[in-house]
């Protein structure tokens, strides 16, 4: 168990060295001081975030709880930075940027990733969501995954670590499965009732890590069999 939490305060001091600029939804990450990325949105991402500009909050807010990925997040965006005439409430922020997240939307993911880092000091989960923002169109993260795999790894050993890495990348792909169906069922019109759409709701990618505990990751690192 010692070496188990020495090897996750590593791990976290190497993700701890990430740097936020919040406008214009740019993030720079340093992995070490020794390499930085940033995502930016791309094309589409800023057109559909464009699609509001000329509208206030509440109009946001009631395309968001329909479905819109893109608005979900601009309102997580609003909270976070206290725009729209919001106050600042980054438990609702995280609220409305998980919804996005479980929709696929890449800059939604990447804030999930920053939450786990910076919010709930989790490097697994951080590279679960780092995984699944990369996946998304986002090319410019993969050397940040990649160079944070590779240190987990010589972190934890070559037996452990592999073994973690391997489950980090079964749990993003379980967690893609579940935005892709969430992508289809956010559409189906029984899932919309007057005021939101229940996928919203019931389909929250990040529910269930609740179970990826510290118990959990220790049970991977010793080879455990999961239940």
């Amino acid at each position: 168990m010692f070496e188990f939490c020495r090897h996750s305060r590593i791990l976290f001091s190497i993700l701890i060295f990430v740097s936020v600029s919040l406008f214009p939804f740019s993030v720079h990450a340093s992995v070490n001081n020794e390499s930085a990325v940033e995502i930016m949105p791309n094309k589409q991402e800023l057109a559909r975030m464009g699609n509001w500009a000329d509208k206030d909050c509440d109009a946001l807010l009631n395309d968001a709880i329909k479905g819109d990925e893109a608005a979900l997040f601009m309102v997580g965006y609003a909270f976070l930075t206290g725009r729209l005439g919001q106050s600042i409430n980054v438990e609702s922020a995280n609220m409305y940027f998980s919804m996005s997240a479980s929709l696929g939307f890449p800059l939604a993911l990447n804030q999930i990733t920053l939450m786990y880092i910076h919010d709930k000091n989790d490097p697994f989960l951080s590279l679960i969501y780092l995984n699944l923002a990369a996946s998304y169109d986002h090319p410019e993260l993969l050397k940040s995954y990649h160079d944070l795999r590779a240190k987990l790894i010589v972190n934890f050993g070559p037996e452990g670590g592999q073994r973690i890495a391997a489950e980090i990348e079964r749990i993003a792909e379980e967690k893609r499965m579940k935005i892709e169906k969430n992508k289809k069922d956010i559409k189906r019109p029984e899932n919309m009732t007057s005021e939101f759409n229940k996928v919203l709701f019931t389909e929250n990618i990040i529910h269930e890590d609740l179970i990826y505990t510290h118990d959990y990751w220790e049970s991977i690192f010793e080879g455990n069999t999961r239940e």
